[in-house]
């Protein structure tokens, strides 16, 4: 098995809490999170480890096809890059907005770029929400995970299956056979 990190890229269209999911994930605040949209424009990169396995995962600002303004064609150009060098993509959209136009042209392009790609319905706190997640049963994900980032309920088992789908190293041990300096004595 390589022992490269595999690549975990967060996409999405603005404001559907892919930062909160990336600092989440980190386990710090990594990535400044705001209500405004843009506040994302760069990509942002972290090392992260689950249930023993370790990867990178990238940060992406707000992905709008399409759109003719300046900074966000500079922005999806980040993203673009973003989704060809990734290993698995998260395509996070936000279940109590339920499914946008724009999210399913998000979906089209995702699907086309041959990686494998998990579904994270943002936003669904409470088991009154989850109603919310049938909107998206129409992408036909294989992988689809109802989830609040900013609560982090739901982001266990999306990472849980992320590692479980895609190849990816052990964290490495400390080397156990370096005595213990402390017992040696003088």
């Amino acid at each position: 098995m390589s022992t490269a990190k595999p690549i975990i890229a967060i996409i999405g269209r603005p404001n559907v809490g892919k930062s909160t999911l990336f600092n989440r994930i980190l386990g710090r605040r990594a990535a400044i999170v705001d209500d405004f949209p843009g506040v994302t424009r760069d990509r942002q990169y972290g090392e992260a480890e689950h249930c023993g396995k370790e990867f990178i995962v990238e940060d992406t600002g707000g992905f709008e096809p399409g759109s003719e303004d300046g900074m966000l064609l500079l922005m999806a150009e980040q993203v673009e890059m973003a989704i060809r060098e990734a290993d698995a993509l998260v395509f996070v959209v936000d279940g109590r907005e339920g499914m946008l136009p724009i999210d399913k042209t998000i979906w089209e392009q995702v699907r086309r770029a041959g990686s494998k790609v998990f579904l994270a319905v943002n936003k669904i706190d409470s088991p009154t929400a989850d109603p919310l997640v049938a909107d998206f049963f129409v992408l036909g994900a294989e992988h689809m995970f109802p989830m609040t980032a900013e609560g982090g309920s739901g982001v266990a088992e999306l990472l849980d299956c992320l590692i479980e789908n895609i190849p990816m190293p052990d964290v490495p041990e400390e080397d156990a056979e370096e005595p213990d300096r402390d017992a040696s004595g003088p």
